[in-house]
């Protein structure tokens, strides 16, 4: 099998591995996608905690090519999307059958490792089967969409109800589309100039300029002066938490989400009681990989204009290299294998 393995900050390799076995409860997949995320570039920067090295890579796509009896109804030959979180199973949540609360759950590529080779052996339960229409490039896309559903329900948004999105993650990018789908007013606040193109593809019609603009002022012009109603800020952006206290209304729920901030997250804390905000935090989706699948059957998210790249296997540390550089010049770079 062959991988590409971040042996330290700056170089990263590919080697051959011996042929693993699939033991029970396992199925083996012949990835077909791939894709490099910004968790990626951060391991590779050397500005993640992560043990090196590790091979990275936590969303794919492929084709079961080896699998034993299953209650999930899997078989060879089915092409399947990759669930990347792996709860400890020693909690006392994992041990009550809420693997979703689990204070130690990892995740593919990141505490051990991912995705980015040609065949992976998986746990079966990791893998969720893939209706013909939806193509490899969007089901690839499945995790984002995941957590997106998660935050929304997690935010109780309601029809016509203002929710700030801040960092245009591909997270962000979804969530949007999914408030838009949902009939609540998604205003989307990002940094990144570049952005605002992706913003406008995808169908979302408000978006603040966090560098030129003063945000608290356009988003009460958007709300009429009262804020937002709900804020969904994500760690993985480079906004300010503190600023996104100043986006929401009075009585607002806020959610942080994320996979484990890698920053501090410093704010006045004083906002959060003078506007009395309800806070909570995601680290995982778990249990919405089904739900984000149907979304994708159905149409409801467009994810193409957020593809900035196509590459091939043997393009990757040429890309690592470029992306490592300019982090935020790019959404999504798939590795085509």
């Amino acid at each position: 099998m062959k991988v590409w393995k971040i042996k330290a900050p700056g170089d990263i390799e590919r080697e051959e591995i011996t042929d693993a076995e699939t033991p029970v409860g396992y199925a083996k997949v012949k990835l077909v996608r791939t894709a490099i995320s910004l968790s990626d570039l951060n391991l590779y920067r050397g500005a993640s905690p992560s043990v090196l090295p590790i091979v990275p890579g936590h969303q794919a796509v492929g084709i079961v090519s080896e699998i034993g009896e299953n209650d999930a109804g899997l078989e060879k030959g089915q092409r399947v999307v990759i669930e990347s979180y792996r709860p400890c199973g020693k909690c006392a949540d994992c041990k009550n059958g809420n693997p979703e609360r689990c204070a130690e759950i990892g995740m593919l590529g990141l505490t051990e490792d991912g995705l980015l080779r040609d065949f992976a052996v998986v746990p079966i339960d990791n893998l969720y089967q893939l209706p013909s229409h939806i193509k490899d490039d969007e089901a690839i896309f499945t995790e984002h969409i995941a957590m997106a559903v998660r935050i929304f329900h997690e935010l109780d948004v309601q029809k016509g109800d203002h929710i700030a999105v801040v960092g245009s993650s591909i997270i962000g990018f979804v969530l949007a589309q999914i408030a838009l789908y949902y009939q609540a007013i998604p205003v989307l606040v990002s940094s990144a100039e570049y952005h605002e193109q992706a913003a406008k593809a995808t169908g979302i019609y408000y978006f603040v300029n966090a560098a030129k603009d003063n945000a608290v002022q356009r988003i009460a012009q958007i709300t009429g002066g009262r804020g937002c109603e709900r804020v969904a800020f994500l760690t993985a952006s480079n906004e300010s938490f503190s600023n996104a206290l100043d986006y929401a209304g009075t009585d607002a729920k806020l959610c942080v989400a994320g996979w484990k901030s890698e920053k501090p997250l410093p704010c006045d804390l004083s906002k959060l009681v003078s506007k009395r905000l309800c806070v909570s935090g995601i680290n995982n989706a778990m249990d919405y990989t089904t739900v984000a699948i149907n979304l994708l059957a159905n149409k409801a998210v467009d994810v193409a204009p957020l593809i900035s790249k196509i590459i091939e296997f043997e393009d990757v540390p040429e890309m690592f290299r470029d992306a490592s550089e300019n982090p935020y010049h790019y959404n999504k770079v798939l590795v085509r294998i």
